[in-house]
Formats: C-alpha cells, sequence, structure tokens
C-alpha cells in the first residue's frame, strides 16, 4: 500500500510541478511579447472592442464618416430645401418660379428703356436732362390682366388699381412721371390664364446739386427684385 501510495504521490506532484512552470512560463512570456508591426487587423479585434475612450481625441475626421448613417441636426431641419444656395445670387428659378433682378442707372438723357417684358407686363424707363425719372408699365392684349401698385413717395402713400390691365394702359410706377421722385413701392400683376408676378422696387434720382449719394450718382435709377410663374 505504500510503495502504490508513494509512486501515486510522486506522479501528481510532478505533474502539477510541471504545470505549474508552464503556465508561469506562458504567463512570463505574454508579458513580454512585442507585437511586429501591422499585425493587428480586423480580424483580430472582437466586436465593439474599440470604445469612445479608447478613440484619441480629433482622431476621426469628416473622410472617415459615412454621411448617410448620420442624422439631420435639428437646426438644420429644412437643409434639404437649401439646394445650391452659395449661389442664390446667381439664381433664375426657386422651385417653379423665375426669380429676376432689376437694377437701372440710367445719367441724365437716356430715352426710354426697356426693363422688363414677362408673361404680358412690360416696364421702361426713361431719365431727362434734369434727371426727372419716369417708370411705366404696359399691358397685352393677349393676356388681360389685374394691376396692383402700392407705395411711398417721399413721405406720401399711393395706391393703384386696375381690374381691367391691357395693352391701351400706361400705369406709372413712380407716381406721376418726369418728375423728382424717390422711394419705394410693390407692384402685383396677376393675368386671366394664371400667371403671377410680384415686382418690389425702389427708384431715386440725383443731380449735381443735389445732397450726395452712392458714388455721387448723378441721373435716374430703378432698383429691386421680381419673382413670377
Amino acid at each position: 500500500m505504500t510503495t502504490k501510495f508513494g509512486r501515486f504521490l510522486r506522479r501528481n506532484t510532478i505533474a502539477l510541478l510541471a504545470l505549474f512552470v508552464a503556465l508561469s512560463g506562458t504567463t512570463y512570456a505574454a508579458a513580454n511579447v512585442v507585437l511586429p508591426k501591422n499585425s493587428v487587423g480586423a480580424k483580430q479585434l472582437r466586436k465593439n472592442a474599440v470604445t469612445n475612450k479608447k478613440i484619441a481625441k480629433n482622431a476621426v475626421t469628416g473622410s472617415k464618416i459615412k454621411l448617410s448613417t448620420v442624422g439631420k441636426v435639428p437646426s438644420a431641419a429644412n437643409a434639404d430645401h437649401a439646394t445650391a444656395a452659395d449661389t442664390a445670387g446667381n439664381a433664375n428659378t426657386v422651385g417653379s418660379q423665375a426669380v429676376a433682378k432689376i437694377q437701372w442707372k440710367a445719367p441724365p438723357g437716356t430715352a426710354t428703356q426697356t426693363l422688363l417684358n414677362a408673361n404680358g407686363l412690360t416696364i421702361t424707363g426713361s431719365c431727362d436732362l434734369a434727371s426727372n425719372i419716369t417708370v411705366d408699365a404696359t399691358g397685352s392684349t393677349a393676356n388681360n390682366a389685374e394691376l396692383r401698385i402700392q407705395g411711398n413717395v417721399s413721405g406720401t402713400a399711393f395706391f393703384k388699381n386696375l381690374h381691367v390691365f391691357k395693352n391701351t394702359n400706361t400705369v406709372s410706377l413712380v407716381n406721376t412721371d418726369g418728375a423728382h421722385r424717390e422711394g419705394s413701392a410693390q407692384l402685383v400683376f396677376a393675368t386671366v390664364d394664371g400667371h403671377i408676378l410680384t415686382f418690389s422696387y425702389g427708384f431715386d434720382w440725383g443731380t449735381a446739386g443735389s445732397p450726395t449719394y452712392v458714388d455721387k450718382f448723378v441721373g435716374c435709377t430703378v432698383y429691386g427684385d421680381i419673382v413670377y410663374s
């Protein structure tokens, strides 16, 4: 009994000692291994192994982000409607509406010129030798329409409304042509076949003896934005 028990004890003692040495060696080796450069790749990383705390500050740039996975910033909820906003100053259309800009500067003695011709509405302007301004709207027989103008000239309000506006009508946009006029107004023109035009504008004049204007302008000017469909 003693011999068998002794042999059993010796064998288990040796086995335990070998296991201890093996484990100690493995632990030591693992603690001192230097991995070769570029040896760890996507296959070696466990899922979710890289957490937010393990990402260096400013390490992730825009080129690494898949934009389709990023939700909209709350303040940019309507950003989809701002297509090509950087070139809005040169835009010709907004949706189904056309957009135009008028900035007419005419020196004294300028004969009648066409400023706009759209949807049966024609706007013309002229400037005589004394910088008296004339700006008129005329209609077309093909598109009978309604015309409204509401504005202010030198502190005095004016309003015009024609229920039937056609080529036999001429309406002043500066409330009396051929005088020194300055002010602003809005014109709304609607045809019977569904076209609508809105012109928000200002007008002014200048002579050599008048107060100093931008660039010491002398003559007549009309400026504004037009939207029509």
